[in-house]
Order: structure tokens, then C-alpha cells, then sequence
């Protein structure tokens, strides 16, 4: 294959050298670099200190602003074919880029192909290439029309011979005279033939099925695939290389390539100017970027970003900027360096540390964590924390300084999911729920710690229940031993909190102990009995007033509503205990207070004195029914029934004032008289 000892690339020096810089890294060989003059040189490593090391040098061409690359190499033929593979790659990388390479001065020489070449044809051979393959192997006589087109590219005849000549020097020469032998591994002809070339050391190609075993001797073989264009391309590539010209393939390149880079050349000229509409030069960009000019597109968008009056043009062209990776880089520092709006900087800062400038990215955010709105300081710290791990230090020295708590907390759940500087975390949680200007990062910073499974966190935990001033910090204390399964712990913490003064938290932990103690009964008695605070006495009582609570507990609960002065609340308790508790001397406990209510209760006394049976209890309801009651039938009900138990006197008492009454309907004084 031909390749050049001498390239004009047609584009600008500071164009080419990332471009070969990049290639050179790519393809598998070391390279030192080093300055020379105005260009660039790379030595390959290991012979920078031979007589004739093998190198390549970029210069830049004033003349029409293009460059030159120059190739210098030794004698030896593996350096050299060595070299020749590398610039192939190169040449290809460069048209990838669409930058245009001529040849200046050539030379023949062999490269090494992904197929081993084994010999170079003879200079006197045929301009015949021969297929042997038997009339059974279908799947290459199938090929015949593409093999013929392949073959004839390279100025050569194809010729097929599906059965063996007379002799075995008939064979001979039919090898003898091809230029190429093409054998089909798995018929006879085709086996035999690759044997004669090898005992003739003439060019040869082995064409075989993939599930075909082959032996080590052929070192050049193409397999045949139901894709027959992969079998092609693999088939045109070993001739290729034999025959020392360029493949079929690649021939179109040339005329792409060329089409690609005047794509790039008009949409980079509608780009670079600047008296064009920012749309169109914002869409040139675009293409630009398309076409692998990066570093142009980059330019131009740092262009309309900061042009006036882009509006939200210059946002999406920001965010397409950043989108663009290290090519961006130059463009956004000098966004960054010259940016006064806070949001836009914060942008520009993300895009730097994606694009692989993180230290730059964190001296900007560092600056914005401090500003004054909260949710940009909150949006400039969750952007460090894309950095990663080079922003632990600061993450540190906000969770330990900063002034907003709540910045503080963020700092301390970062570090935290990275398990990093765990006793700054506990530090900081620690001061956040020993505050009391935000109770809710305090009850925050409870629950950050609660999932630190440290000793030391489990001990801060303990202090904060007993000793932090703010009760939010405390109930989180408790939840967080209640969802660890410290239920003892937990109780303690809610009842020395519903003992307390403050009577949202007092609430607030009286409603959790019924979920958390197994002695809740217990506790809400205690609390009914003994609280602080009136609001919690009668909250617990309410809780123990419950039908379903045993009686004792709701006579006590009863109790505390009349010590408190809320005889409404005592009223159906003692109503419900009246009529039917159990203890007879609950009942009449019951009746005696429900009584004392007042006229309000004449309905409930009129119920329970309906069913009673017991003469105590039946003397203290027919007495209130006597006395809160103005209607004559209820005291003609209590006078008969003091009549019937052991008490005429008084139910003569009561009759005779009732048929004496001026107040009374003549027939309840007759009635009152009969009875």
C-alpha cells in the first residue's frame, strides 16, 4: 500500500494538534512530545536515541495557513511497517475530523493488515486470480457476480475451477500463473490448491465457513458469513494487502470527506460571523458540533451567551456549550471569568466540572454558598456535591461554619453518604439539635444522626433526648429509639416530655406513648394524675374515659374531670357508670355524683333511675330526681318508689306538697292525692 512521506494537511496548525495529539494517543503506540521551533515533534519511545529515531513533526505553513506533517523512519522493515499502520490510522483519524490530507511524496511499501499478508505477489505473475472451489460449495459460487466486480477493481481476471486438471502439474502451473489463489477450504480443489501455493510460496487466500477448523500455516483467510457484504470487505482487504493497492472500499472516502469538510466550511463561515442573526449562527453551531469542530462550535456559543439581548437564546446555547465536554473548557472560563449574574455562574460552574475542571467549578461555588438567597446558597452546595470527593474539604468547612443551619444539615447529609468526616457529622448534627431558633433542622439533625450506627452517635443521641432545649429535637430522639426498638428508652424520653411545661410538646409526646409503651394505660393514669400541665390531665383523662377502658379507670378519669371543672366531660361517664357498672358501689358512686350536675343531667338520672335495684343507689337518684327535676310525674315516680323502700315518711312529705301546689295541673294533685 502507498502511503506518504510527506503530508499538507489543509487546515491550521492549532487545528491539527489536538487532533493528532488525540490520534496519537489512540493508536497503541507511545509517543514523546516536545517542541521545535514553531511546530511540534513526537518521538516514538524507544528510539528518540537511535541515529535514525522514528518520529513525526507538525510545522505550520505560512504561506496559505495550512501545515505540513513529515514522517522520518529507519531502514528496518518491522519499524517501518510498524509506522505505515500507525499513519494509516492517522490519515483516517484526520478525515474523521474533516481536515483534508494530499500526498507530497510516496512510497510503496507493505502494511500490516488485520489479515497476516504472507508474500507479496511476484512481479511477473498473471493477471489472473483464480477461485478453486468444487461446484458442491454453493455459498461461493453464489458470490461469482460480486468476487468478479471485487477482482476486476485491482486490474485483475477471475478464472474458477471447480475440478482438479489432468495431472498434478497441470495444478502446478494453474497455481503458477495466478496472481492469487483463492481456495475454498472445504472442498477438495480448493484444499489442494492452497497447499500447492504454500509449497510454491505463492500469494494465497483461504476461504472458509466459520465453523471450519484451519491450520496454523494459513495465516491469511477470509470466512465466509451470511452477510456477504462483511465477507466482501474482509476478502477485499486481503487483496489489498497483497497486491499493494488501496482497497475498493475506501474509495469513496475521499469524495465524502471532501463533501464534509466544505459542509463544515460554509456553516463555519455563517458561524464566525458576527453581523448574522444569532439564530442562524447559533443553528451553524450546531452543525458545527456535528461535524467533530468542537472547539469552533465552542467559540461561537461563548459568543451568543454573551451577546445582547439573547435572552433565553443564550440559555439554551449555554446549556448546549456544556453539553460539548473538554472542547468547552477555554470558552467557559472566560464565561466564568467574566459572568456577573449569580445563577448564570452557577450554570457555567456545573459545565466545568463536568467538563473536567472541578477546582475552577469549586472556587465559584464556593463564593455562592455564601450568598444571600437561600435557595441559591442550597442550589450552588447540591452542584458542589456533583464534584465528588475533591469537594470533601469544603463540604467540612461548611458543615462546621457555615451560617445557615440548614446549609450546615445539607453539608453534614453529604459527607454522611459518603462516610466521610464522621465525627464533623456528629459534631454538627450535635450543635444543630441543641438549637432552638429552627426546631425543625433540630429535629432534622436528630434524625441524620439516628442513622449513623457510630458509638458515639448513639450516645449523642441519649444526651439530646434528655438535655436538648428544643422538644422538636427531643421527640425525634424518641422516634428514632422507637424505630431502633429501645421502646423503654423511647417511653422514658415522651413521659418526662408530657410531664413538661410545653404543652405542644407535651401533646404531642402523650399521643405517641400509646404507640410506643406496652404500658400505655399506665402512663396516661400517671399523666391524668400527675401532669403539669391541666391541657395533658384532661387529654389523658379523655383517652381513659373510653367505654372500653376497664371501670376503676374510667371512675378515675371521671374524677379528674370534676377536680378540673369540666363537669361536661365527667357527665357521660358517670351517666354509663350509673347504669351499668358492674361494682355496685361504682353505681353508686355514680349516681351520687351524677346528681350533683344539676338540671342538665335530669335525663341521664331519669335513665339510670328507671333500672336501678339497689336501694342506695336508688335513694340517691329518686333525692336528685326530686331536686332537679320540676316535672310532677318524675316526683310522683320518686315518691312511690321512697314509698316502697323503707321511706313513707318522706314520700308522704313529697305527695303532700304536690297536691298542695298551685304549680300543678288538677289532675296530678288529684293523682298525688289517691296516691
Amino acid at each position: 500500500m502507498r502511503l506518504p512521506i510527506r503530508l499538507a494537511i489543509e487546515a491550521p496548525f492549532h487545528e491539527v494538534l489536538p487532533v493528532l495529539t488525540s490520534a496519537l494517543l489512540d493508536v497503541g503506540e507511545l509517543w514523546q512530545q516536545r517542541v521545535e521551533g514553531r511546530g511540534v515533534v513526537w518521538a516514538l519511545e524507544g528510539t528518540q536515541m537511535e541515529p535514525c529515531p522514528t518520529q513525526l513533526s507538525l510545522q505550520p505553513r505560512h504561506e496559505d495557513n495550512g501545515s505540513w506533517l513529515e514522517i522520518e523512519f529507519p531502514d528496518e522493515q518491522q519499524r517501518k511497517e510498524m509506522l505505515v499502520v500507525t499513519m494509516e490510522e492517522l490519515i483516517r483519524i484526520l478525515h474523521h475530523h474533516g481536515i483534508a490530507v494530499s500526498m507530497l511524496e510516496e512510497e510503496v511499501v507493505a502494511s500490516t493488515p488485520t489479515l497476516v499478508v504472507e508474500e507479496a505477489a511476484p512481479p511477473d505473475a498473471s493477471q489472473v486470480v483464480i477461485l478453486f472451489a468444487s461446484s458442491a460449495s454453493k455459498s461461493y459460487a453464489a458470490l461469482s457476480a460480486l468476487l468478479t466486480s471485487l477482482v476486476k477493481w485491482y486490474g485483475l481476471e477471475l478464472r474458477s475451477l471447480t475440478e482438479f486438471p489432468g495431472t498434478v502439474d497441470e495444478l502446478y502451473a494453474e497455481v503458477a500463473a495466478a496472481r492469487v489463489t483463492l481456495g475454498a477450504w472445504e472442498s477438495d480443489i480448493g484444499r489442494a490448491a492452497l497447499l500447492q501455493a504454500r509449497a510454491q510460496g505463492r500469494p494465497r487466500v483461504a476461504l472458509a465457513q466459520e465453523s471450519s477448523a484451519l491450520p496454523e500455516w494459513l495465516t491469511v483467510s477470509v470466512r465466509y458469513t451470511a452477510a456477504r457484504e462483511s465477507f466482501v470487505r474482509a476478502l477485499d482487504k486481503a487483496l489489498s494487502e497483497i497486491l499493494g493497492a488501496p482497497e475498493r472500499t475506501l474509495t469513496a472516502r475521499p469524495e465524502a470527506e471532501r463533501m464534509r469538510a466544505e459542509r463544515r466550511r460554509i456553516y463555519r463561515r455563517v458561524a464566525l460571523n458576527s453581523q448574522a442573526p444569532l439564530e442562524q449562527r447559533y443553528h451553524a453551531a450546531r452543525v458545527l458540533m456535528e461535524s467533530g469542530d468542537g472547539a469552533k462550535a465552542a467559540e461561537v456559543l461563548g459568543a451568543i451567551i454573551v451577546a445582547p439581548g439573547a435572552g433565553t437564546l443564550a440559555e439554551e446555547a449555554l446549556a448546549v456549550l456544556g453539553s460539548l465536554g473538554e472542547a468547552a473548557r477555554p470558552v467557559l472560563w472566560y464565561l466564568d471569568a467574566c459572568t456577573t449574574e449569580p445563577r448564570r455562574a452557577l450554570e457555567i460552574a456545573r459545565y466545568l466540572a463536568r467538563t473536567g475542571d472541578p477546582q475552577t467549578a469549586l472556587f465559584r461555588l464556593e463564593w455562592l454558598v455564601h450568598h444571600a438567597e437561600e435557595s441559591l446558597r442550597l442550589a450552588a452546595l447540591d452542584a458542589m456535591g456533583e464534584v465528588g470527593n475533591s469537594a470533601i474539604p469544603s463540604f467540612i468547612a461548611f458543615a462546621r461554619e457555615a451560617g445557615d443551619p440548614r446549609l450546615r444539615l445539607q453539608a453534614a447529609h453529604w459527607l454522611h453518604a459518603r462516610r466521610a468526616a464522621t465525627e464533623q457529622v456528629i459534631k454538627t448534627t450535635t450543635e444543630l439539635a441543641m438549637q432552638v431558633t429552627r426546631p425543625d433542622i433540630a429535629a432534622r439533625a436528630v434524625g441524620l444522626l439516628g442513622t449513623m450506627k457510630e458509638e458515639e452517635a448513639h450516645a449523642t443521641l441519649l444526651m439530646i433526648a434528655h438535655h436538648s432545649p428544643a422538644s422538636e429535637a427531643r421527640l425525634a430522639a424518641a422516634e428514632v429509639f422507637h424505630h431502633k426498638g429501645e421502646n423503654d428508652t423511647a417511653r422514658g424520653v415522651l413521659l418526662r416530655l408530657a410531664q413538661g411545661t410545653d404543652n405542644l410538646a407535651a401533646g404531642a409526646a402523650l399521643d405517641r406513648l400509646l404507640h410506643v409503651s406496652e404500658e400505655a394505660l399506665e402512663d396516661t393514669e400517671q399523666l391524668m394524675v400527675n401532669a403539669t400541665l391541666k391541657s395533658i390531665r384532661l387529654r389523658a383523662a379523655e383517652l381513659l374515659s373510653q367505654p372500653q377502658q376497664p371501670e376503676l379507670i374510667q371512675q378515675a378519669a371521671a374524677r379528674v374531670f370534676l377536680a378540673l371543672e369540666r363537669p361536661a366531660l365527667a357527665r357521660p361517664v358517670l351517666a354509663r357508670l350509673a347504669l351499668s357498672a358492674d361494682a355496685i358501689e361504682l353505681r353508686r358512686w355514680a349516681a351520687q355524683q351524677l346528681v350533683l350536675l344539676g338540671p342538665d343531667v335530669v335525663e341521664e338520672v331519669r335513665s339510670a333511675f328507671a333500672v336501678t335495684i339497689d336501694p342506695v343507689a336508688g335513694q340517691y337518684l329518686a333525692e336528685g330526681l326530686l331536686s332537679i327535676s320540676q316535672l310532677p310525674a318524675d316526683k310522683r315516680l320518686a315518691a312511690n318508689w321512697l314509698a316502697h323502700h323503707s321511706n313513707l315518711p318522706r314520700a308522704v312529705e313529697v305527695l303532700g306538697d304536690l297536691a298542695l301546689s298551685a304549680r300543678v295541673s288538677g289532675s296530678d294533685a288529684v293523682q298525688a292525692t289517691d296516691d
